[in-house]
């Protein structure tokens, strides 16, 4: 407590202590512990908060100690002793070892030094104590140990010091923009010195835009980069730096994380043999650098768009992608995988080898591969990432390197653009704050590890990760392990650690020790020659078998660095649209002068202001909190990306939870909260709820909790590819019971319904909408109840009754292209459209779409999402209520196209047929064919197939077609067309009339067998025509005896084949048919053995209508047939008697490639005991 007050004292007086004892401090505002690293100085008539160069005004001045320096209740008194004695030695060495060197610090510098060497080992040393049981007591050499590496950590900070301060007095002043590096004290921070520059010069500008990049320019493959040495690289990551800048203002992308490891990407490649040694990034938005070391730099103009990069790894992309990523935390997963399958492939070699097999190849280095992961400090706060770890440490996987890529943005605020406004205002002088604390307390642990601007820590990693410290240290465990009992040589190996640790002043890695890592770092991120030492070292340890275990090496970086734009902002230029050089502010998209299109003043005025979606979610919840207390919000580290940064403006963090890229823990905090009574609101991208389906279902569905779920970004995103599309979360939360699912048709509606969702409280429920602006509807002051399963219609159609109509049935936000395509097919087409918005997918508005159905000859779904979503949910109502098998409804649905895909939004839509042309020509698309048969006919009937409206003029012509052009396969497609037309009684007949007129035209006996084929399907439609195909059929028997006929088995045949096909209308009471039919059957007694065959069957199948007094007449002509058929020699094959599809009467051909349509024909029952 004395040294305490005597630290507060000294603040008081003067305010140029060390930065990094600042951190220690901790103010208090009226009442309420802030952020624990704000402390406060008098300025002139006011107070600022300082922060090493950090300063906001502010006009309160207390200080705490923070709680986590204060006595440990769980040390035993020989603990308590030890911190004292530890306080003695370094207070003692500072003392000394700065008079050896030279140094004479004021009483003020001194105690601020002492604070900064003695803090970080006893809150090390704090973990330690806290671990032991209170009457256990420290053993001796513990004591000892903990003691003797605090001191010396204490004498390389005073020697730190001391270099410091002789290199500031001897360096001169040099401009940050001709240094080529700066440390990170000169590096400005969101809210540092207010009057640095916060944009580039001219002559910067021109030298990003324009400067020569001659050392990238000399890399085509890492090849090139592993030849390089220190001073190159340094060449190279400038150059790569200005090349992110001038090609990402271009194209947009990720640039901030991109900029901050420029080189650590170098050293990489630099050290392991990429693509052997598998790289693997997670997430992998920051691996800009690695394509362009990797020989994609000539196609970076084509990020993010379709066709080219993607702004993710891909494994199709090139061999230096080992995996693909895009979702947080998958890194090191994949990695251990890797290292199982290595380790698997190269165990079954040496078992083949030590079995004597021959022939089996001998194993390379590139075999025994190296697997790296990077992950960054945001990551490596998801469940999956430390579920890797436990695997991977569990398994010692060996030559397996963890990389921690530490650029304190745990709480990055994500996605802040112009659309949104700012939690964080503007000062006068337009720059912006903010004071929210970091998310989770592995954030709060990193920030306590340490800047990057020591060279104690650096040099410790060097000597940690080199192959003699690792001989050392193992020599030293096999002593330790043959000479001491089990728990003294479990507690010498707890100090070896917690050594290592005390040595780097900063570490706090004993979290990954435990988890079975070996630990080096903090390292200095963007020093090339601290980075290439140890990743050499770690590489030989690894090789050479010294470090056994995974390792994880914690290197600090800056989002940003080295670009002045993103080191100032408060996202540090995360994710970026085209943007100015200069500014880093964002620029709209450059337009040619062809797609300039200037609207009238008059016009521009009345338009009205689109708000973006997510802005009207977040207005809409706030204003259902003020109303009901009980409402919380949470979100998966996207505050500014969901809009609930404006949520946690108005109500503070007591009632918005961001707990970090967690969405599983996420959800199922949502549902405590629900069981609880709270009526929690959980924000998250459509993309991103993938990760938490199981607890979606388990945790709230199974449970029925009223947990509501807000899905941004659902359907297409852009350029951020297919790892964020959110197209899958209908069909997801679709099959899940007791889900309720609704989705806006413009910003009144979501309004509407996130009102709505706040009433929900007997299960979960779910609102969907895309990334952008609404329609500038108006949105409602007094927010309107939605019943759950009532849709509405926007617009109904007023044509006549007898006219053909279709009706659009849309869900979301998708209703205005909808719209478009109803005026279109009415003005252009001459089509009556009704549209109507579903709202809700679960659960339908039956009512409504099954009055839709039979009040409109089309219907088509239109959903912005895969398929198995809203279309699918239709079909399947409308399939229950027997709707579908009439012939009367056709169903077409338009959905996102079942692959993936990269591109803008607009293409995407496009491609997937959701603007408003393309619902037209969906819906119209039977044009002007080309009328070659046999070419087009397979085309044009297909066309036929999948088109809604009927064009009775086409169909018409392609009946004509099929009769007068010949192919061998043309009556296959006859029979097509004859199914086609079931749905359009309209004009059957006329085109069987128009059929029967052409069989007098015909000169050939396949002619007559593709006419009878088209009319036998009309047959098999039930379309009452029976009179004229029997016509048709007795004018071919007549036929058989002519002598213009050659083969008069063929006619024989198609007639027999017609006569079957219409028995069920004739049998019964037309005795002359019965006779025709047997008479036909009895005369086939020769020919050949595959037709007799068929025949048969066809005979057998009209056993079912023929009477009792013609049954054994009919049945000897069968068995006559059948013996004939099994003494032929050419006949290899049994006679096929019972084929169903036969048997019913049905073309074989047809029966094979439509099976559905077997469900039309009655079912026979056979007469097997006769027959």
């Amino acid at each position: 407590s004395e040294f305490v007050s005597s630290v507060v004292a000294l603040l008081e007086e003067d305010d140029s202590l060390g930065d990094f004892f600042f951190k220690r401090i901790v103010p208090q505002k009226n009442g309420n512990l802030s952020s624990p690293c704000r402390w406060y100085s008098r300025q002139g008539d006011h107070y600022e908060e300082v922060c090493g160069m950090r300063t906001v005004t502010s006009n309160k001045k207390v200080y705490h100690f923070s709680d986590s320096y204060q006595c440990y209740p769980r040390a035993s008194a020989a603990a308590r002793l030890g911190v004292v004695v530890v306080c003695a030695l370094a207070l003692s060495s500072i003392i000394m070892v700065s008079e050896m060197l030279f140094i004479q610090p004021s009483p003020h510098q001194l105690i601020g030094h002492v604070a900064n060497g003695f803090l970080t080992p006893a809150s090390t040393a704090s973990a330690t104590y806290a671990a032991l049981p209170a009457s256990s007591g420290m053993p001796s050499m513990a004591m000892m140990g903990l003691a003797v590496s605090g001191v010396l950590a204490l004498v390389g900070r005073a020697k730190r010091v001391g270099r410091t301060a002789r290199q500031a007095a001897a360096a001169p002043s040099t401009p940050a923009s001709s240094a080529r590096r700066k440390s990170s004290r000169d590096v400005s921070q969101p809210g540092d010195n207010y009057d640095a520059p916060k944009e580039l010069d001219d002559e910067s500008v021109d030298e990003v835009m324009n400067g020569a990049t001659p050392t990238l320019d000399s890399v085509h493959s890492p090849d090139d980069i592993r030849k390089m040495s220190i001073p190159q690289l340094k060449d190279l990551c400038d150059d790569t730096r200005r090349f992110l800048v001038r090609s990402v203002s271009q194209t947009g992308g990720h640039l901030g994380s991109n900029l901050g490891v420029v080189e650590l990407t170098a050293a990489l490649h630099n050290v392991f043999n990429t693509p052997y040694d598998k790289l693997i990034w997670d997430v992998s938005h920051q691996a800009y650098p690695h394509k362009i070391f990797t020989g994609r730099r000539d196609r970076m103009s084509t990020l993010r768009q379709g066709g080219g990069l993607s702004g993710f790894t891909k494994r199709t992309e090139s061999p230096y992608d080992p995996f693909g990523a895009g979702h947080s935390g998958t890194a090191m997963s994949a990695a251990t995988g890797f290292a199982v399958a290595r380790d698997h492939k190269k165990r079954v070699h040496d078992e083949a080898v030590q079995e004597g097999q021959q022939g089996v190849p001998p194993l390379s280095s590139e075999d025994d591969y190296t697997v790296v992961s990077v992950v960054g400090d945001g990551a490596i706060t998801g469940g999956m990432a430390y579920e890797a770890m436990n695997h991977a440490g569990w398994l010692k996987l060996r030559k397996f390197l963890v990389i921690l890529n530490d650029n304190g943005q745990v709480s990055l605020p994500t996605a802040y653009n112009e659309v949104h406004t700012p939690l964080w205002a503007s000062d006068a002088r337009g720059f912006v704050r903010h004071d929210r604390p970091k998310v989770g307390a592995l954030s709060e642990t990193l920030s306590k590890m340490g800047g990057m601007d020591s060279s104690v820590p650096d040099a410790v990693s060097k000597v940690l990760s080199s192959p003699s410290f690792q001989d050392a240290r193992n020599t030293l465990k096999l002593a330790v392990k043959a000479l001491c009992p089990p728990q003294l040589a479990d507690s010498l190996g707890r100090i070896e650690e917690y050594g290592r640790g005390l040595l780097s002043s900063y570490s706090r890695g004993t979290m990954f020790e435990e988890l079975g890592f070996y630990y080096v770092g903090p390292v200095d991120g963007h020093n090339l020659d601290t980075l290439v030492t140890v990743l050499k070292n770690l590489k030989q340890s690894m090789d050479e078998g010294k470090i056994t275990k995974p390792v994880l090496l914690h290197v600090k970086t800056e989002k940003g660095h080295g670009y002045k734009p993103a080191e100032v902002a408060l996202d540090k230029l995360h994710g970026v649209t085209q943007f100015d050089v200069k500014t880093g502010k964002k620029e709209a998209p450059k337009k040619t002068v062809k797609e300039v299109k200037p609207e009238p003043a008059a016009a521009a005025a009345d338009a009205p202001k689109k708000m973006a979606y997510t802005d009207v979610f977040a207005k809409a919840l706030i204003a259902a909190a003020e109303r009901d207390s009980r409402i919380v919000a949470i979100t998966a580290a996207m505050p500014g990306g969901t809009g609930l940064h404006h949520f946690e403006k108005r109500f503070g963090l007591d009632r918005m939870f961001d707990v970090g890229i967690c969405e599983q823990h996420a959800v199922t905090m949502a549902a405590g909260m629900a069981a609880e009574g709270l009526v929690p609101y959980a924000a998250i991208y459509s993309s991103f709820m993938q990760r938490a389906i199981d607890q979606m279902v388990h945790d709230v569905a199974l449970q029925k909790l009223p947990v509501r779920f807000v899905l941004d970004r659902a359907g297409f995103v852009g350029a951020d590819g297919p790892t964020h599309h959110g197209q899958f979360d209908l069909a997801m939360l679709g099959c899940v019971p007791d889900m309720k699912i609704c989705a806006p048709g413009d910003e009144a509606e979501l309004s509407n319904m996130i009102y709505t969702m706040s009433k929900l409280d007997d299960g979960p429920s779910a609102v969907r909408f895309p990334r952008g602006s609404g329609e500038g509807v108006p949105i409602p002051v007094v927010p309107e109840f939605l019943e759950p399963g009532k849709g509405r219609v926007v617009k109904e159609y007023d044509g006549k009754e007898d006219e053909p109509s279709i009706v659009l049935l849309s869900l979301g936000a998708r209703l205005s292209e909808c719209k478009k395509a109803a005026q279109a097919l009415s003005e252009k087409y001459g089509h009556h459209v009704t549209v109507a918005d579903a709202r809700w997918m679960k659960p339908l508005d039956e009512s409504m779409i099954c009055a839709l159905a039979k009040g409109h000859d089309v219907m088509v779904t239109v959903e912005e999402g895969s398929i198995g979503g809203f279309g699918s949910h239709v079909l399947e109502l409308l399939a229950d209520k027997g709707l579908l098998g009439d012939g009367k409804l056709q169903v077409g649905t338009i959905h996102i196209p079942d692959k993936y895909q990269a591109d803008t939004p607009e293409n995407q839509l496009e491609k997937a047929g959701i603007t408003p042309e393309a619902i037209v020509q969906k819906i119209v698309k039977v044009g002007e064919e080309k009328k070659k048969i046999p070419g087009n006919l397979k085309g044009l009937s297909i066309g036929l197939e999948e088109d809604i409206v009927p064009h009775k003029q086409v169909m018409q012509d392609t009946v004509i077609e099929c009769v007068t052009y010949l192919p061998q396969k043309t009556s296959v497609y006859a029979a097509w067309l004859g199914l086609l037309v079931r749905p359009h009684r309209v004009f059957v007949t006329e085109l069987v009339d128009r059929a029967a007129e052409l069989l007098g035209d015909c000169s050939s006996v396949l002619a007559m067998k593709i006419l009878m084929r088209f009319l036998v399907e009309l047959a098999n439609c039930r379309c009452v025509l029976f009179d004229s195909v029997l016509a048709v059929i007795q004018e071919l028997v007549e036929l058989r005896n002519s002598e213009e006929v050659h083969n008069k088995e063929m006619p024989v045949y198609t007639a027999l084949h017609g006569l079957l096909v219409i028995s069920p209308a004739l049998y019964k009471d037309n005795k002359e048919a019965v006779d025709a039919i047997i008479g036909i059957a009895e005369e086939m007694k020769k020919g050949r053995a595959e037709r007799r065959s068929k025949l048969a069957s066809c005979v057998a199948a009209s056993s079912e209508f023929v009477q009792e007094d013609d049954f054994d007449r009919l049945v000897g002509a069968v068995v006559s047939m059948r013996d004939q058929v099994w003494r032929a020699e050419e006949s290899k094959e049994s006679p096929v008697l019972l084929r169903p599809y036969e048997m019913a009467g049905l073309a074989p051909k047809l029966a094979v490639n439509q099976p559905e349509h077997m469900l039309e024909v009655p079912t026979i029952e056979w007469r097997l005991d006769r027959l």
